[in-house]
């Protein structure tokens, strides 16, 4: 009976282990539009950001709903030459989150396509864009410096 014990407790501790090595680092979780005055402050987003998301163009270029999605900040490209832009979305529902990086993946190879040719500058920051997935937010970034702004991105989600 003895051994029955200290068996379950090794396993309940190394359980215990196990669950606090794999846990992801805490998201915050403090309102979106807090997260978006940040990021206006850090230089991260431009400051027309902190006006709202943009709906109708996250519509256009990736089909989905920002309303279906959660919380979602969206500074689409300025022009159709423009290719920079930056998606920050936060929605626990992961089969949402993998519906969102599916258009993503297919919004990044269609605008590559379309600027392969002709487009060398485009079609470069494209090829450098930055995909991310953590606990409950997504992240798409297409900018000059893609790890730099994940980075500051990173750190304002992640406190």
């Amino acid at each position: 009976m003895k051994r029955i014990l200290i068996e379950a407790g090794s396993l309940a501790v190394l359980g215990l282990f196990i669950f606090f090595m794999l846990r992801e680092p805490s998201m915050s979780a403090a309102p979106f539009d807090e997260l978006r005055t940040r990021l206006v402050q850090a230089s991260v987003l431009p400051e027309d950001a902190a006006s709202g998301n943009s709906s109708l163009s996250l519509r256009r270029n990736y089909g989905l709903d920002a309303e279906t999605l959660g919380d979602v900040l969206y500074c689409p490209p300025k022009d159709f030459m423009d290719v920079d832009e930056i998606l920050i979305a936060r929605t626990p529902d992961a089969s949402l989150r993998k519906k969102l990086r599916a258009a993503a993946e297919e919004r990044l190879e269609s605008q590559k396509n379309t600027f392969e040719n002709y487009g060398t500058f485009q079609y470069q920051r494209l090829s450098d864009a930055v995909l991310y997935e953590r606990g409950d937010y997504f992240v798409l970034i297409v900018a000059e410096h893609p790890d730099a702004v994940l980075r500051d991105v990173r750190k304002e989600i992640e406190n």
